[in-house]
C-alpha cells in the first residue's frame, strides 16, 4: 500500500504543474481584456495545487468575454482529462489490491462454509423457521458481505493518497461546469460530481465477489431493464446481488414477468386484498397471470408496506416460505412489479 500511496501524488504533481499556454485566440479583444486574460492565466498556473484558488480564478474568468472563456476552457479541459485518468488509474489499483486480499485460502474456505450454512436453510423447505433465518442466516449473510464486498468509500478510505487528488479533481469538475455554463455549452460532454461517484462504483463492482456468469447475467439485464420501471429493475438487481453473494446463479430479468407482477400488485392495492389467489377473472393464480402476460412462472412472493425494493427483498429474506422461493437454485428468470407499497416477485425456470 505504501507504493500505491506514493505513486499518485507524484503523477499528479507532474500533471498539474504543467504551465498552461499563454492566452491566444483573443483577436478582437481590447488591450484591457487581453491583460486581464493574461493575469488570470498566470493566477491559474500559480494555483495548480490550490483547488479553491483555482475556483476563484474561474469565477473571475466567467465575467470576461467569451474568447477568454474559450481559452480557459481548453486549459481546464486538458487538466481535467489528465487528473481524471490519473485518479481512476490509482483508484482501480487500490480496488484491485483490496480484491486480492479476499482471495486467500482461509477466506475462500470461510465463504464456502457460510454459503453452505445458508443454502442448508433453503433446503429445509417447509421445515424452515424464522428463528433459524435470524440466528443462522443473518450473521452468515453479514459476514459474507464483509468478506466479499467493498464499496467505493472503503476503497477511498484504504488509500489516503486518493484524498487530495480527488479534491483537486472535483475542483476541476466544478470549474469546468462553470465555464461550460457561462459559454452555454449543453452537449453530452458535461461531467458532474455524480458522474465521478458512478465511475468509482463501476470500478469497485468490477473487482466484486461475483463469479463471471453472475456478472454477465447482471450486465445483460441492463439492456433488458430499459422496458421496466427503474425501481423494479433495482429490485431484480438487489435479488441477484443477494443470490450471487450466496454463490447462486443470477437470474435473467423477464420484462413479461415484471408486467404480470406489477399487474398483481396493482390489483391487490385497488381491490383491497393481499394473497396469491386473485379475485380478478383470468388472473386467479400466478401461473394464470404469467400466461396472460405471455410467459410462464414457477413461484411467486408478495409483500406490502414500502415502495423500496430493498425493503421487500429483506422482508422476504426473513420470511421462511419467501426465503425458500427467493433462493431456489432452480430459478432462471425473474420479474419484480410494484404498485404503491405492494410488491410482487415472480420466478421462472
Amino acid at each position: 500500500m505504501r507504493r500505491l500511496f506514493l505513486c499518485l501524488p507524484i503523477l499528479l504533481t507532474s500533471t498539474l504543474a504543467d504551465a498552461p499556454p499563454a492566452p491566444g485566440g483573443l483577436e478582437g479583444s481590447t488591450p484591457d481584456q487581453k491583460e486581464a486574460a493574461k493575469a488570470r492565466m498566470e493566477e491559474y498556473r500559480q494555483s495548480a495545487f490550490d483547488p479553491f484558488a483555482r475556483e476563484r480564478v474561474v469565477r473571475e474568468v466567467v465575467k470576461l468575454p467569451r474568447a477568454v472563456q474559450a481559452v480557459f476552457m481548453t486549459v481546464v479541459e486538458e487538466d481535467f482529462k489528465k487528473a481524471l485518468q490519473a485518479y481512476k488509474t490509482e483508484f482501480q489499483k487500490t480496488a484491485e489490491s483490496l480484491a486480492r486480499t479476499r482471495e486467500s485460502k482461509a477466506v475462500k474456505d470461510e465463504i464456502k462454509r457460510l454459503r453452505a450454512s445458508v443454502l442448508a436453510l433453503q433446503a429445509k423447505g417447509g421445515g424452515l423457521s424464522k428463528e433459524e433465518i435470524t440466528s443462522i442466516g443473518d450473521p452468515a449473510l453479514a459476514r459474507l458481505k464483509e468478506l466479499q464486498t467493498f464499496d467505493r468509500a472503503v476503497v477511498i478510505r484504504s488509500n489516503s493518497g486518493l484524498d487530495i487528488p480527488r479534491e483537486r479533481l472535483l475542483a476541476l469538475v466544478k470549474s469546468r461546469q462553470e465555464l461550460r455554463k457561462a459559454m452555454a455549452l449543453t452537449d453530452a460532454k458535461d461531467y458532474a460530481p455524480e458522474k465521478l461517484v458512478e465511475e468509482e462504483k463501476n470500478l469497485t463492482v468490477s473487482q466484486g465477489p461475483f463469479d463471471r456468469d453472475a456478472v454477465k447475467i447482471m450486465e445483460a439485464n441492463k439492456k433488458l431493464q430499459t422496458s421496466v420501471p427503474a425501481d423494479e429493475a433495482q429490485g431484480v438487481l438487489v435479488t441477484n446481488e443477494l443470490r450471487a453473494t450466496l454463490g447462486l446463479t443470477a437470474l435473467t430479468i423477464d420484462p413479461k414477468l415484471c408486467n404480470a407482477a406489477r399487474g398483481h400488485s396493482k390489483d391487490m392495492v385497488e381491490k383491497g386484498f393481499f394473497a396469491h389467489a386473485s379475485p380478478v377473472p383470468g388472473k386467479k393464480s400466478p401461473w394464470d397471470r404469467a400466461k396472460l402476460a405471455g410467459t410462464s412462472a414457477s413461484a411467486e412472493n408478495i409483500y406490502a408496506g414500502s415502495s423500496k425494493p430493498e425493503d421487500a427483498v429483506m422482508a422476504w429474506w426473513h420470511s421462511p416460505g419467501h426465503f425458500v422461493n427467493m433462493l431456489n437454485p432452480g430459478h432462471k428468470r425473474m420479474g419484480m412489479g410494484r404498485h404503491a407499497g405492494d410488491w410482487t416477485q415472480m420466478f421462472g425456470g
